[in-house]
This record gives C-alpha cells, sequence and structure tokens, in this order.
C-alpha cells in the first residue's frame, strides 16, 4: 500500500511515545542550530506514523543529534492535537509533550503559523527544518476527486500546497529543507510553489510506500550537515529490499529553479514541446490518463529546439543534483511500472483532464508557461 496525501498539516498526540521525563541532556532556553519539526496528519495511519517515531527515537537514543532539536506535531483530528518533543536520555530517545491543542484549524494558513510560531518559542534555533507524513496527491487542488484505493481524503482534512507555503512564508523562519513523506510531492509544480520559502525539497515523483521514509536508516542524514546524497542512497537500498521493492526519490535545491524556469519559459516562446510525442514519455503514476511525467523525459522528448534542450538538461542537473530510483515503482491503481529514464521530478502536461484540475491555475504554469 502507498501513501496518497494532499498536504495535510493537522497534529495529534500519540500517547505510547509520550513521556512526562524533564532530565534531558538539552537546555530548553538554548537557541539551538536546527530544530527539526515533524507533521503527522489525521488520515487514518497513525500506527505508521507510531513507527516513524519509534523510528525517529531510536535513532536518537544512537546518538545522532548534534546541535538539534525535534519536534512531532501529531494529530487525532482536524482540531485535536499535541505538540511533543523527541529527546536524547541516559541513552536512549523519549518523547516529552510540550502542548496540547483541543481546538484550532489546522488546516487553515492562520492554524498553520500558530504551529510553526508555537515551535519557535519552545524550540528557538537558527533555522528549522519540516517532515510532512501523510498522503499526498501533487499539486492537484484540495478536494481533487482522484480515485486512490488507501486511505482518506476528505475534504475538512486538506488544504491546498499555497496555503502551506504561504504559512512557511508569513512564519519568518529560515527552512533549510522540507522532506515530503508523501506521494506525488517530487513535482515540478509543487516544488516550484515552495522555492522561495526554503532552501532544499526532498520527495517522491511517485507513489511511496505506507512505510514512508526509513528513519531508522535515514534520521542520520537529516542532521547536522544533511547528506543528500547519503539519504537517497539509504532510501533506495532499504526499499530494494522491501516487500514491494520500489522506490524514487529527488532532491531539488531551490536556488536552481529560477533558471531552470527561465529555460522552460523560452522554450516555450521558441516552439514548445510536441504533445504529439506525449505517450512516449516516461510516466511517473499509472493513471489513465497520466498525470505525471518525468520532467528530464519531457522536455528531452518534447522540446523542438536541440540546443535549449541541452541547456535544460544541464539546468535540471544543477536543480535536482540528487535522485535514486529501483528499477521500477508501484501504483496502487495499476501495480509495477518499469522506470526507463529518471531525473527526480515530475510534471504534469496541459491535457484535458489536467486543465480541469486546474493545472494552468498553479505557479508554475502562470509564470513559466502563461507568460
Amino acid at each position: 500500500m502507498a501513501r496518497l496525501f494532499r498536504i495535510i498539516l493537522v497534529l495529534t498526540i500519540i500517547s505510547p511515545f509520550v513521556s512526562c521525563s524533564k532530565e534531558d541532556d538539552n537546555d530548553s532556553g538554548k537557541v539551538s542550530k536546527r530544530t527539526i519539526i515533524l507533521f503527522m496528519p489525521y488520515s487514518g495511519m497513525q500506527r505508521y506514523f507510531a513507527q516513524n517515531i519509534s523510528d525517529w527515537k531510536t535513532a536518537i537514543g544512537e546518538g545522532i543529534l548534534h546541535d538539534e532539536r525535534v519536534v512531532a506535531c501529531i494529530s487525532s483530528s482536524v482540531s485535536k492535537a499535541s505538540m511533543i518533543e523527541l529527546r536524547y536520555i541516559k541513552g536512549k530517545g523519549v518523547a516529552d509533550t510540550l502542548s496540547v491543542y483541543e481546538d484550532l484549524n489546522f488546516t487553515s494558513q492562520a492554524g498553520i503559523e500558530k504551529i510553526l510560531h508555537d515551535v519557535s518559542v519552545v524550540a528557538p534555533a537558527e533555522s528549522y527544518a519540516i517532515i510532512i507524513g501523510g498522503h499526498g496527491s501533487g499539486w492537484l487542488p484540495a478536494g481533487t476527486s482522484v480515485k486512490k484505493s488507501l486511505g482518506s481524503q476528505t475534504a475538512d482534512s486538506q488544504i491546498g500546497i499555497e496555503t502551506v507555503s504561504g504559512a512557511l512564508e508569513n512564519s519568518g523562519l529560515k527552512f533549510d529543507y522540507i522532506l515530503f513523506d508523501d506521494c506525488y510531492m517530487s513535482n515540478i509544480e509543487s516544488v516550484y510553489e515552495f522555492k522561495d520559502v526554503v532552501d532544499y525539497i526532498i520527495g517522491c515523483p511517485t507513489e511511496i510506500m505506507i512505510y514512508g521514509f526509513p528513519y531508522l536508516n535515514c534520521a542520520q542524514c537529516l542532521v547536522g550537515d544533511v547528506d543528500y546524497e547519503g539519504l537517497c542512497d539509504k532510501f533506495i537500498d532499504f526499499y530494494s529490499d522491501y516487500d514491494t521493492p520500489c522506490a524514487t526519490i529527488g532532491v531539488t535545491k531551490c536556488g536552481e529553479l529560477d533558471s531552470l524556469a527561465s529555460i522552460f519559459r523560452e522554450i516555450n516562446v521558441s516552439g514548445g514541446f510536441d504533445l504529439q510525442k506525449l505517450d512516449e514519455v516516461q510516466k511517473m503514476d499509472g493513471y489513465d490518463p497520466t498525470l505525471f511525467w518525468d520532467l528530464g523525459d519531457y522536455v528531452g522528448l518534447l522540446c523542438t529546439d536541440e540546443h535549449l534542450r541541452e541547456i535544460f538538461r544541464r539546468q535540471l542537473e544543477r536543480a535536482v543534483p540528487f535522485n535514486g530510483h529501483t528499477k521500477s515503482f508501484y501504483c496502487e491503481r495499476s501495480g509495477y511500472e518499469d522506470i526507463a529514464t529518471f531525473c527526480g521530478v515530475s510534471i504534469s502536461a496541459p491535457t484535458e483532464t489536467t486543465v480541469q484540475m486546474g493545472l494552468l491555475d498553479t505557479k508554475w504554469w502562470r509564470e513559466c508557461v502563461a507568460r
């Protein structure tokens, strides 16, 4: 089964992992180098989130933290949640409750901003990172009906990516990275929305198994000097031996996206893309019609200008410097799908289906195609 998430930032308490210990090795008044925020949604996946928290606690108990704090925001409903901190105490990882929320709309931008503010007060840091877990459907607007066989995507627990990026921007905090532990979030339309509020974006262009990121293996790469290449390697190694041996991952360097967008605009002005060849492009899902295609293959096969095609390829390598994949990916709807070419980020073509879903309303298409 896979995670299918439309960014849901609603938070709750997982009682088996919460303690009230105050004997920790952290100085509560100290400004840390980085605070890592784990957003875990109300989405019917609580037992998998519990495993994620358990893996983080085990990794923290092994002494992986340098000058970081790890705060988890976990929800039991749209409006009820708890904030806990994962700490290192005497050779093991434990969890302490920091605050409880009884009536706060976490699907609103104001609600998200409230959470970010509260984290910055209880765990102040020079910079922050966010890991968002749950179901995912990329750039598709909240409430879009896309039939998927796992999990609930009810309207009251969904928000759009523009709401999340707006909250991050308004928070005034510096974000080193966002890790989307969700399906389909490494797509150009989504990462472009966040390009001005975070340095790096980590995500999967296809579905991810419901287990999510194997934090027991990967957490060490997300602390200190972040090892993005090592993270990709460990992620793919883990899933290569998984029951369903399928995984894809891409790391986007947001500072390179403006240049990538500029070349994409130039391609459109000079002659655009031959969409008659669209069926030849590497697809990143099993839907009919396809919604997500490999961005590198999309431009490589469809761009009609050879010179611009090569310039785009080189810039794409700078914009997505790290990626990885198994020989195939898995889609809940279609099963195993072969991967012949891969860049780490997908794109949605302007077909009748995607236009109806609102593709042309995304920031990427407004700024890179419509102008």
